[in-house]
């Protein structure tokens, strides 16, 4: 059996994770799996029905306790769809709620009904706090609010985080240069082949 590759790509908001994910789906002519895209409208409107802010993330114990555990496992039901139709799935969400648990990804394996021959691997992408901080404030994102304005407190939990994760290799790529995404690609695509 041919290996279906599943490629997580992780990291902090403004890493840059997002392009470095987008380039490497083209490259394997995966589906990507952008947990933003598929989520963003119902959680803004499950936050606003809540009489909160659409934009609140991190500082909402409604997000955190309710609607994130919803947009990670409809990220999740969407992958499993993918690799039962045989397709390769690229992920692009940050995961870092579930970097403590080192089943998560085996258990999401067997929960999804994955294909045996599915091969998940993780790409964790960081950059700095200075970088991502200024890519945040480039953007200008709701979302992004309360991770700027409680700049040290996202970064010290969220900025240095790896997954705990077994079962799994973790690719580690830099992207602190502007406009080398599919560079960054490139080389986690020479890794891949390695493995």
């Amino acid at each position: 059996m041919i290996p279906i590759p599943v490629v997580l790509v992780i990291g902090s908001a403004g890493s840059g994770k997002s392009t470095v994910a987008a380039a490497i789906a083209r490259a394997l002519h995966a589906a990507l799996l952008d947990k933003d895209d598929i989520a963003d409208r119902f959680t803004g409107a499950l936050l606003t029905a809540n009489g909160e802010d659409a934009g609140a993330r991190d500082g909402s114990a409604f997000y955190v306790e309710t609607v994130r555990p919803l947009e990670y496992s409809t990220l999740l039901a969407l992958t499993s769809a993918n690799l039962r139709n045989g397709l390769p799935v690229v992920l692009d969400a940050p995961f870092g709620a579930y970097f403590a648990d080192p089943g998560y990804i085996m258990r999401a394996r067997a929960d999804g009904g994955w294909p045996e021959e599915t091969r998940p691997i993780v790409v964790r992408v960081s950059a700095s706090g200075e970088t991502t901080r200024r890519r945040l404030i480039e953007r200008g994102l709701d979302r992004d609010r309360w991770k700027l304005e409680h700049w040290d407190e996202f970064w010290s939990s969220i900025g240095d985080a790896r997954p705990h994760w077994r079962g799994v290799p973790i690719i580690e790529v830099t992207n602190d240069e502007d406009g080398r995404s599919a560079e960054r690609a490139r080389e986690v695509l020479e890794q891949l082949q390695k493995l």
